[in-house]
């Protein structure tokens, strides 16, 4: 990736993610059941979630390359605690008729709750790039995050931000024993999520950085990267 100005790196460490910890949803569903879906999430869905106290923003994508699911929902929290606290496994145990509705549509659901372990640039840009990598050492990978790869990644001025997170198993599992957890047959890995935000160079700063893991024994090969499109932001309203 070549260099052209000033970037959010070399201009000093900024901001990154809203908290200390994310939530991940990726799904496909069925081109009959899409219409319905989007509705759901933009006007009911995220709007139910980000008033849960503790939660911080929602973001909605849509994959536009690669071999992930075709919806991907990010949400900023507070702690991975929220997910295990009472007014969310409140809302959990609560699913309103359409949500019950349109789970029984979800086609490859993936979610995780994980912990921030580095994030660098609070900017949202319009593409996102995302690699799952296996979470043996996540202490080692966040020391190769911070010192090679964001130095490296963030001089270009199309790349936003650049964010780690580590799956935490006990946050990600406590949804299984609410109403909503049990309609949903969730997939979870035990993976570190490396974020790319920005612009269209993203998936080759993602790509770029698959190939480096590989190099470096992270992963046998290069993970493969999908990138989404950025539909909609929202934060609570209080």
């Amino acid at each position: 990736m070549s260099e052209a100005g000033p970037s959010a790196w070399t201009s000093g460490r900024r901001p990154g993610l809203l908290g200390q910890a994310l939530m991940l949803y990726a799904v496909d569903v069925a081109p009959e059941d899409t219409a319905r879906f989007a509705v759901w999430y933009v006007h009911e869905h995220l709007p139910e979630r980000v008033a849960v106290p503790g939660f911080l923003r929602g973001r909605r994508y849509v994959r536009i390359d690669g071999p992930g699911q075709q919806h991907l929902t990010l949400y900023d929290a507070r702690d991975t605690a929220v997910f295990s606290s009472p007014e969310y496994l409140a809302r959990l145990d609560d699913p309103t008729p359409l949500t019950r509705e349109v789970v029984r549509t979800f086609r490859r659901p993936h979610r995780a709750v994980l912990s921030v372990l580095f994030s660098h640039g609070a900017t949202t840009g319009r593409r996102l790039a995302m690699l799952q990598l296996p979470a043996a050492d996540p202490a080692q990978l966040h020391r190769w995050v911070e010192d090679d790869l964001a130095p490296t990644v963030l001089t270009h001025p199309d790349v936003y931000g650049l964010h780690l997170a580590v799956v935490d198993a006990g946050a990600t599992a406590a949804k299984s024993a609410t109403a909503e957890g049990r309609d949903a047959a969730e997939e979870v890995d035990e993976a570190c999520v490396l974020l790319v935000d920005g612009t269209d160079v993203v998936g080759e700063a993602a790509r770029r950085a698959a190939a480096r893991c590989a190099e470096l024994g992270f992963t046998e090969a290069p993970p493969d990267a999908t990138v989404y499109e950025l539909v909609v932001t929202l934060l609570p309203t209080g």
